[in-house]
């Protein structure tokens, strides 16, 4: 799981965050290369955040999945107010579909206080996020994901 300290420490040195959207969104960045999603639209070090991921105050992720070929995901993710709002959508043949919305809070994850230090200070509940981000947006994603390319649901297995 993202307790694994040294891949998110290794992209949390990569990013030169400058506050805690910014951590928050390297630990969203981990959790997807977690769940198999790869990175797009650059050469990137299996380590590093992909370049142009934080354009003008938005941040923009863009992957393909092995198990979902033809398609691409790309999470816009917005600062609003004190939130985050993660807005995931979809390209298949070259339609984009809009599939799912989180919000979430950065302090609930990241201790802002603390972004200069040791990245095991950093970070506060990385399982609950992991769960929360996987349920709430992962596998529904893959799902809808493997639904719209008809192909069998693989929703069961991803979880287990």
């Amino acid at each position: 799981g993202p307790s694994s300290p040294h891949s998110l420490e290794t992209l949390y040195q990569s990013a030169d965050c400058s506050d805690a959207n910014d951590a928050l969104i390297v630990l969203i960045h981990l959790l997807m290369l977690e769940s198999g999603y790869i990175p797009q639209g650059t050469e990137a070090k299996a380590l590093s955040m992909p370049e142009k991921w934080k354009l003008s105050g938005v941040y923009k992720l863009q992957y393909m999945h092995p198990l979902c070929e033809g398609s691409s995901a790309t999470l816009t993710c917005v600062p609003l107010g004190n939130l985050i709002v993660v807005n995931a959508t979809l390209k298949i043949n070259n339609e984009i579909r809009s599939v799912k919305r989180l919000q979430l809070l950065p302090e609930s994850f990241i201790c802002k206080e603390k972004l200069g230090e040791n990245v095991a200070n950093i970070y506060k509940d990385l399982q609950k996020l992991s769960r929360l981000f996987k349920d709430q947006l992962v596998y529904p994603l893959l799902a809808f994901t493997r639904q719209a390319l008809n192909l069998p649901d693989v929703f069961g297995l991803v979880v287990l």
